[in-house]
């Protein structure tokens, strides 16, 4: 039986989701099946901001990919990027956003020039503790390749499958005080297959 000639992606599997956000996803593969886009909803960590809330906190999303890949492609890795992560903070307020795929890893250590400054809601003179209304916010990039091969390129048949794939995000966040908050929010990000030269095929013919 001929494979298709186009990666055929699999379900995700869930291994860590204390927020509840892997059942909402929603994916979407390129045409050329090179890409998958996961869609998030609700993954948010938010600290700080009021009297009673959680000066500090942590969240995260962890779990693998299955991907089917032909047996002419030659694969050289997989690369993943956030593609919208969001950050609404406070000066005096610190937040760390991981990503991983594989075996490599990315932090974005923040504020890195995405610090707020706190924005009074009420005159200073009335007496009362300020409180504090965030920004506009900001945006902020991660991403990470891990270098991986296609089993049907090494050694004799019968070739094993391509193993699936791990990807975790994670975000944590600290506040030192009731007056000060922070707000983070990533709604997706695309895992994408790496190709290395395809050799020309019999006669000269160049496959694809």
């Amino acid at each position: 039986m001929m494979m298709a000639r186009v990666p055929a992606w699999g379900p995700w599997t869930t291994y860590f989701d204390p927020g509840g956000v892997a059942p909402k996803m929603t994916v979407a593969v390129s045409d050329d099946g090179l890409a998958v886009q996961f869609n998030l909803a609700g993954f948010i960590l938010a600290v700080g901001g009021g009297e009673d809330a959680p000066l500090a906190g942590a969240t995260g999303l962890a779990g693998a990919l299955p991907v089917e890949v032909p047996e002419e492609y030659f694969l050289a890795g997989f690369h993943l990027s956030v593609d919208d992560g969001s950050l609404t903070m406070t000066a005096r307020s610190e937040a760390l956003f991981t990503c991983s795929i594989g075996h490599s890893s990315t932090a974005v250590e923040l504020p890195q020039g995405y610090a707020l400054a706190p924005i009074p809601r009420n005159p200073a003179a009335s007496g009362e503790r300020p409180r504090v209304e965030p920004g506009d916010g900001s945006s902020f990039p991660a991403e990470c390749f891990t270098a991986d091969q296609n089993p049907a390129n090494i050694g004799v048949p019968p070739h094993p499958p391509l193993p699936p794939v791990p990807v975790t995000l994670s975000m944590q966040a600290r506040c030192w005080g009731p007056d000060e908050l922070v707000n983070i929010e990533v709604t997706s990000f695309t895992v994408t297959l790496l190709l290395g030269a395809i050799p020309p095929a019999p006669g000269g013919a160049t496959a694809g």
